[in-house]
């Protein structure tokens, strides 16, 4: 380098080299002298590997930038890099990001390599005109993009894979409303939201967002049954009629059909792909994304699901009887002298799951009158559904740290989980604090 630019790296680099290394502090009065005699309209700052400061140094630089932007006339160009690939979109998510590895657009090879593979079953020629003109237009998005954009059309809507009709046709509506300046996020987004059925799906995506567990297809199923229920006023339909399988085969073919494109069905658990996992970003101020629209309240709704479950007429029977056989059990092993396994999910009934998660979900409930009704309930001593809720819990927790007995009512049980205090607790019911000490 020639020139003061060149004399002032050199004189950084002999501080730089005589300290050791640069702190937080020096940096910033380092940084703030020498833009005075540096900065002009052509003047780029480099952040190189910014992702190496801890998260509040990194803040702490980005709005001294800030300030310097708002107070100067000249224009302030700065380009951060990272190490680790896009671990700095969340804090950066208002600036434009570019990804090296995809900077040209992509060349007419790529497009027509991906037009042959998309068009060579359809039927018709204006179709594969259709997909052709499409893929033209999106051309700008860069190869990576485009493909991880294509990719999550073609998980969705099953084509070419299952080349019928139908599913062409979603394929080419959905790529005629994908924009070349769509992020990858913004084009999953968009194909969530081409669900017809948006109620039910904010539905599946709550449990797949914030379950307690990793919940079975089974499990699933069984929720989004009764859920229709709730939904057509039919809270105590009875638990055979909604598991005929040709019911439950019909119901979990199309719940899995809306949630595939982001979905791991592997070891009869249903979750969240890992790559599809980095596409879940926060909101920024021009776009709010479906999977936090369904974050916000998705602990509030499974709770309120998890109360009416519990309280159903067929959930009861059933919880009923497999608490009796539980105390058969434990009749059993106490003569053996051995310790009776506790209650454990079959991975089929979903009122295992509302009995177990139901502290969980909430535990996370926004403090408002919606939940404040579901404590009521809760801790009334006259709604007996809560009381054989409480034994249940008590009979699928850690068998060696049981009480004697089992509560006799849920509030030893949110006693013990810190939910509720024991000042708080009905003094009229007899025995709670000791069945609050080891639960």
């Amino acid at each position: 380098m020639d020139g003061t630019l060149g004399q002032l790296c050199h004189i950084l680099q002999d501080v730089f080299l005589f300290h050791g290394g640069w702190t937080e502090k020096s940096g910033i009065n380092t940084l703030s002298c020498v833009r005075h005699s540096t900065t002009s309209d052509s003047t780029l700052l480099l952040l190189h590997d910014l992702d190496e400061c801890c998260q509040d140094s990194r803040a702490t630089f980005l709005d001294l930038f800030k300030r310097i932007s708002e107070h100067s006339e000249l224009p302030l160009k700065i380009l951060v890099t990272s190490r680790a690939p896009r671990a700095l979109l969340t804090e950066l998510q208002d600036w434009p990001a570019v990804n090296v590895d995809d900077l040209a657009p992509c060349a007419n090879n790529v497009i027509d390599d991906e037009a042959d593979r998309l068009t060579f079953l359809c039927p018709m020629e204006y179709q594969k005109n259709r997909i052709r003109g499409n893929l033209d237009r999106l051309s700008p998005m860069g190869k990576s993009s485009l493909r991880i954009s294509l990719k999550l059309l073609e998980e969705h809507t099953r084509w070419p894979m299952d080349p019928s009709l139908e599913s062409l046709a979603q394929f080419t509506h959905l790529l005629d409303c994908v924009n070349f300046l769509d992020a990858t996020e913004i084009v999953l987004d968009k194909v969530l939201r081409s669900n017809p059925d948006m109620d039910a799906l904010c539905w599946i995506l709550s449990f797949l967002l914030c379950s307690y567990r990793p919940l079975s297809r089974w499990e699933l199923t069984t929720a989004l049954l009764h859920y229709r229920n709730q939904q057509n006023h039919d809270k105590d339909a009875h638990l055979q009629d909604l598991s005929l399988p040709t019911t439950m085969e019909g119901t979990c073919v199309k719940w899995e059909s809306w949630i595939r494109v982001l979905a791991d069905f592997n070891h009869n658990q249903v979750t969240i792909r890992s790559e599809i996992r980095e596409l879940l970003k926060e909101n920024t101020e021009t776009h709010k994304y479906i999977w936090n629209d369904v974050a916000q309240t998705a602990h509030q709704t499974i709770a309120k699901f998890c109360f009416d479950h519990v309280a159903a007429n067929g959930v009861r029977n059933l919880l009923n009887s497999a608490y009796r056989e539980y105390e058969v059990h434990v009749e059993k092993q106490k003569q053996l002298r051995q310790v009776a396994a506790p209650i454990v999910s079959d991975s089929k009934e979903m009122a295992f799951y509302a009995v177990q998660s139901l502290p969980y979900h909430l535990s996370k409930c926004p403090i408002n009158d919606a939940t404040k009704a579901l404590w009521a309930r809760l801790k009334d001593p006259a709604a007996q559904e809560f009381a054989l809720w409480a034994k249940v819990y008590w009979a699928m927790s850690n068998p060696f740290s049981l009480t004697l007995s089992p509560p006799e009512s849920p509030l030893p049980v949110l006693a013990a989980l810190g939910m509720l205090a024991y000042d708080d607790m009905d003094k009229e019911i007899g025995g709670s604090h000791t069945q609050c000490l080891i639960a």
